[in-house]
């Protein structure tokens, strides 16, 4: 039979590990034998084991910063790859449009200052008082418009904001209150209960099926969706071509296509999808919703996939 000290050499593991090692121990002490030598090997063993796993640590260390190192390489040469093309895209659209490039490029320069969702913008509104801006963009739905508007008059900025259209609405200054005051949006359709001819068959359709229901401007775009799918599907329908082709070449033969005044007149076209070049700018003021402006963006060519 070997002894512990050959016993550890060969197995390379701890006394007690296996139970023929716990019996050598036995036999060991029954027959007197000094373990003192025996114990000074263990311990130096398992400093050597001690040392082997330290090292290996470190090259496992070393490994894992070299993989990172490979990793940072890439992505670094992909981002340059990535801003190359970017950069050869925009000399394109630049060639083609230059007045409207410059203001998308200016427009992307922007420091964005809101993360996707918020429940407080002190901290952002702060930097934007530090830096003096003119004026604020605010791309959210109304809750998010609301809480903007809150704390920069909170704050006392001389900011003029700007929302979209899914932050514009009659609820805006409802929600807001006297911090919506001023603030302009983009409104592609006329606010609730306005008066032009295609308002009455909404309000009729609204009277009839939900009377105790507010509504606001975002009804009626929804409503003007509702008239453009019908007649697309109709249309489709008429043709025998009920189906997702069909639907688009129908859509393609909208011409100046008439809402009722809910919205400009509708055109698509099998090279153009865009529905109207005219917009509305509303203003809050005295906590309503007043047109104060339109822009119109011809139909150029050369602005196509811009």
């Amino acid at each position: 039979m070997n002894t512990i000290e050959q016993e550890l050499d060969l197995s390379g593991e701890w006394i007690g590990h296996y139970p023929g090692h716990y019996d050598e121990c036995i036999r060991i002490v029954q027959d007197g034998e000094d373990l003192l030598p025996l114990a000074a090997g263990v311990a130096q063993r398992r400093q050597g084991i001690e040392r082997l796993a330290r090292l290996r640590d470190h090259q496992g260390d070393a490994a894992a910063m070299v993989e990172s190192a490979r990793a940072f390489k890439a992505q670094r040469i992909m981002e340059a790859e990535g801003d190359a093309l970017a950069f050869a895209l925009r000399e394109k659209a630049y060639r083609r449009a230059p007045e409207l490039t410059r203001f998308r490029l200016y427009v992307e320069a922007l420091e964005e200052i809101l993360p996707g969702t918020f429940q407080d913008a002190t901290s952002q509104l702060l930097n934007m008082k530090q830096k003096g801006a003119n004026y604020g963009y605010i791309n959210v739905t109304t809750t998010g418009v609301s809480t903007v508007l809150k704390d920069a008059k909170k704050l006392g900025l001389a900011t003029r904001f700007g929302s979209n259209p899914y932050g514009f609405s009659e609820a805006l200054p409802q929600v807001a209150k006297e911090a919506a005051e001023g603030v302009t949006g983009v409104m592609p359709h006329v606010p609730f209960g306005e008066k032009v001819p295609g308002m009455k068959r909404l309000m009729d359709f609204h009277q009839k099926n939900h009377p105790g229901d507010t509504h606001d401007a975002l009804y009626v775009r929804g409503w003007t969706y509702v008239l453009v799918w019908t007649e697309a599907l109709r249309r489709a329908d008429k043709s025998k071509a009920l189906n997702g082709e069909g639907v688009k070449a129908a859509l393609e033969t909208f011409k100046d296509f008439d809402v009722g005044g809910l919205t400009e007149p509708l055109t698509y076209t099998s090279t153009d999808h865009r529905p109207s070049t005219k917009t509305a700018i509303y203003q809050v003021k005295g906590g309503k919703l007043v047109k104060v402006a339109e822009y119109d963006m011809p139909r150029k060519p050369e602005w196509l996939g811009l």
